[in-house]
């Protein structure tokens, strides 16, 4: 059982701005350059598809339009999969505990969701299989997009080992190599096939 997010996004302290979308640099590297709803990373994607969420809806709450702790950094499959869906009648509380959502900055969103081993995300409670279902957190392209991402992190180990052959070691020194391209043409292929 994996985490859905590898690393927890934490919003920083940043000043008022005068519209939202400016705080898009901020929420970028807030969010680990990933959609805090899925954790798909940006890498892969044109980075401008990538949407501004507004937690609460501002369709709703007009108020929180520039309340940067509001905002989540999400990908366009989350972002408009989840639109302005809010089940609760104020901004404060955002579910009722088996229909509604979680903030992805808080500790709780990883207690109703998971990864399996192959990287699809399933849900440990009631709430979790509501916002599966309501993010279309089950697309094939969030498991690809998480195996590539972990083959990435592996071919970055086999590049560091790479360093290390000694020279004089040829046979060693390519099959090294060739595990590498290998890994490179299925991080294109997972790439090409979400998009």
């Amino acid at each position: 059982m994996f985490r859905v997010r590898e690393i927890a996004p934490k919003r920083s302290k940043v000043s008022t701005k005068s519209r939202y979308q400016e705080y898009r640099n901020e929420l970028r590297k807030d969010f680990n350059f990933s959609c805090g709803y899925c954790d798909d990373a940006d890498e892969f994607q044109d980075k401008s598809t990538f949407h501004i969420d507004h937690f609460a809806p501002k369709s709703k709450f007009p108020a929180l339009e520039l309340d940067y702790e509001n905002l989540v950094y999400s990908c366009r499959f989350c972002n408009v999969a989840k639109s302005n869906k809010w089940v609760m009648g104020d901004h404060l509380t955002s579910h009722d505990g088996e229909r509604g959502f979680i903030d992805p900055c808080k500790e709780d969103y990883d207690e109703h969701i998971y990864r399996d081993i192959k990287g699809m995300i399933l849900s440990k409670t009631t709430l979790g299989s509501y916002i599966i279902k309501e993010l279309n957190l089950g697309l094939m392209r969030h498991e690809y997009l998480w195996k590539a991402r972990k083959l990435r992190t592996q071919r970055l180990k086999l590049m560091e080992l790479l360093d290390k052959v000694p020279k004089g070691s040829n046979s060693r020194e390519e099959l090294l190599e060739a595990i590498v391209k290998l890994m490179v043409e299925y991080e294109k292929y997972f790439a090409w096939a979400c998009r």
